[in-house]
C-alpha cells in the first residue's frame, strides 16, 4: 500500500486527490530513477501518470528509463490474498474510482490507448489469467510490448490445487504461461519466475 490508509491514491477529505497524487508519483519515479531501477511501474491508475513521469523523468536526465504503467487493472476477486496480506488494515477503500470493472472491455482498451499516447514504452494488464482476450487485442491494436502480471489469487489457486493432488504443478504452471504467450503477452511478471527457471533448465 503506498499510503497508511491502504491506498494507491493521496486521499483529501476521504477522496483520492488525482493531481496530488501525480506529484508525489514523479517524486518518487525520480528517487526509484536516482538509485538505478530500469523500468518505473507505476500501479495507481490516476489519469495524466504516465505523462508526469515521463516529462519529470527528462527533464531530470533519465531519459532512457522506460515506464510501464498497470495501464488495465481490472477490480478482480483475484487480488484477494494480496488484499488480505498487504490492506488488511485499510481503513477506506476507494478501488472503485480507479480500477477496472472487469465487464468493461472497451474502458481498458481506452485505459491503454491513453498510456500510450502518454508516451508509455510498456503496457501491463492485470490480471493475467482472466485478461487473455484483452491482451490478444491489445497485442493487435498496438505498437508497444504488452507485459501481463499473474496475480496472488492465481498464485494461491495452483499451490492450493498442488497441494490437494487435483494438478500437478509444474504442468500446469508451464501450460499457463505458455498460454499467456499464446495470447499474446511479451513479458509476463510471475511468482513462478524460479520455478519456470528450473522446469526449462
Amino acid at each position: 500500500a503506498y499510503t497508511k490508509e491502504g491506498e494507491i491514491g493521496w486521499l483529501k477529505d476521504e477522496e483520492i486527490d488525482n493531481d496530488l497524487t501525480l506529484i508525489l508519483m514523479r517524486e518518487a519515479s525520480l528517487i526509484y530513477a536516482q538509485a538505478g531501477t530500469d523500468i518505473i511501474a507505476p500501479a495507481t491508475m490516476m489519469d495524466g501518470s504516465v505523462l508526469v513521469i515521463r516529462e519529470y523523468l527528462d527533464k531530470n536526465g533519465f531519459e532512457n528509463v522506460a515506464i510501464m504503467p498497470y495501464s488495465v487493472r481490472f477490480k478482480t476477486a483475484l487480488n484477494e490474498p494480496f488484499e488480505r496480506a498487504v490492506l488488511r488494515e485499510r481503513t477506506i477503500d476507494k478501488s472503485d474510482t480507479y480500477l477496472i470493472d472487469y465487464n468493461n472491455y472497451y474502458e481498458a482498451m481506452r485505459e491503454i490507448e491513453e498510456d500510450i499516447k502518454e508516451d508509455a514504452d510498456i503496457v501491463l494488464i492485470e490480471p493475467a489469467i482472466l485478461s487473455m482476450d484483452v491482451i490478444r487485442k491489445a497485442k493487435e491494436n498496438f505498437n508497444v510490448p504488452i507485459a501481463t502480471f499473474i496475480s496472488s489469487g492465481t498464485y494461491s489457486m495452483i499451490k492450493y490445487a498442488n497441494k490437494q493432488g487435483v494438478i500437478k504443478e509444474d504442468d500446469f504452471i508451464l501450460e499457463l504461461h505458455s498460454a499467456l504467450k499464446r495470447a499474446g503477452a511479451d513479458m509476463i511478471v510471475t511468482y513462478f519466475a524460479l520455478n519456470l527457471a528450473r522446469i526449462l533448465k
